[in-house]
């Protein structure tokens, strides 16, 4: 007789929560030394594609060339100098790559996308980006979503004892 594995289930997770938590695993593949970034692409409660911040392929990992941005001990913040690509960037990418149409999707990630990511999401045809954390700076990607039919909001999950 086969044995049984019996699980007590206190909550069934929602659809933002999985996206999440798959974000949260995606991120920590990032080499990045400043940030560690996922990005998912659903739509319908299916997953369409993921990504995250890193270098494209074939080219050099920071940590093993080290950072671009930091040349002989100085800090250069210049997003420019990074040889990553943003995770969002990363999804639509891979995205595209397997021909896998993601207008109207819902994009989840890590950090509020920076002006660069947030035009391409608005040209790719997301419809809705969820992020956990604020991205300080780059306040210009507000103007972008202003002036587009993107909805782009924060996330916050309540820690609710079962």
């Amino acid at each position: 007789m086969p044995r049984t594995l019996k699980i007590e289930r206190k909550y069934r997770p929602g659809w933002e929560e999985i996206w999440f938590k798959i974000v949260g695993i995606i991120s920590r593949r990032s080499v990045c030394l400043y940030y560690k970034v996922g990005a998912v692409i659903a739509r319908d409660k299916q997953f369409l594609a993921m990504g995250y911040n890193g270098p494209p392929k074939g080219v050099a990992h920071c940590d093993k060339v080290g950072c671009a941005k930091i040349v002989k001990g100085v800090n250069r913040k210049h997003q420019g100098l990074c040889r990553g690509a943003h995770a969002e960037l990363n999804a639509i990418a891979n995205a595209a790559s397997l021909g896998i149409n993601i207008s109207g999707a819902d994009m989840y990630v890590t950090f509020r996308p920076c002006a660069i990511c947030v035009k391409t999401i608005i040209n790719s045809g997301i419809k809705r980006v969820f992020y956990l954390k604020e991205y300080k700076g780059d306040e210009v990607a507000w103007d972008y979503v202003k002036q587009s039919n993107l909805v782009l909001r924060k996330v916050v999950f309540e820690n609710k004892k079962a």
